[in-house]
């Protein structure tokens, strides 16, 4: 297996289900890991239990996104796994 420990990958929307389960699973693989997820608790607590850093980001806000984006400039990101997104039923206007 190729080492991976040079790598590495950012995940969007990964404070739980599918992109919970990928950072778990890049971490398995030796990948350093950064988790971004909208909710500060759920995203710390994922972070945590595979010892990785972490970003909350609301992506229905684009000052976070911009926010954000200005945090991970400065780092080589190798896999961005965009994961964020939601189903909304009916029409929903966001401040942006």
């Amino acid at each position: 297996m190729p080492d991976r420990r040079d790598r590495t990958v950012v995940v969007t929307g990964a404070s739980s289900g599918i992109g919970a389960a990928a950072v778990r699973r890049f971490a398995e693989l030796g990948t350093r890991v950064v988790v971004v997820g909208r909710s500060p608790e759920q995203t710390r607590a994922v972070a945590d239990a595979i010892d990785a850093e972490h970003h909350i980001a609301d992506f229905s806000r684009l000052y976070e996104v911009r926010e954000l984006a200005d945090e991970l400039r400065e780092r080589p990101i190798d896999i961005l796994a965009d994961n964020a997104g939601g189903v909304f039923s009916g029409r929903r206007l966001t401040a942006d």
